[in-house]
């Protein structure tokens, strides 16, 4: 994805007020569906077009230039189990 200057600090802008948003630690969002939420924000709020590999590289990106927010740790617990069949969730 090549962004502008201008888009790419508005791209860093949006990311980080939905990485925060939403809470999930970088390392775990791709195994989420909220990664999918977050695109969709991402681009409602900006009109920037990008498929999933595109919109992990920017996170990734962004990322690594230090331009996502620390979250704060009480709001980055272990993911709560998914059921794997209604009403029953899987034995440890």
């Amino acid at each position: 994805m090549n962004l502008s200057p201008r888009m790419y600090a508005r791209a860093t802008e949006v990311l980080g007020e939905l990485y925060q948003r939403f809470g999930i630690p970088r390392d775990r969002l791709p195994y989420t569906p909220e990664v999918d939420r977050m695109r969709v924000h991402f681009y409602a709020q900006t009109h920037i077009y990008a498929d999933p590999r595109e919109f992990w590289e920017l996170i990734v990106r962004v990322g690594k230039a230090g331009d996502l927010p620390v979250l704060d740790p009480s709001r980055t617990g272990p993911p709560k189990p998914t059921p794997l069949f209604d009403g029953v969730e899987e034995d440890e």
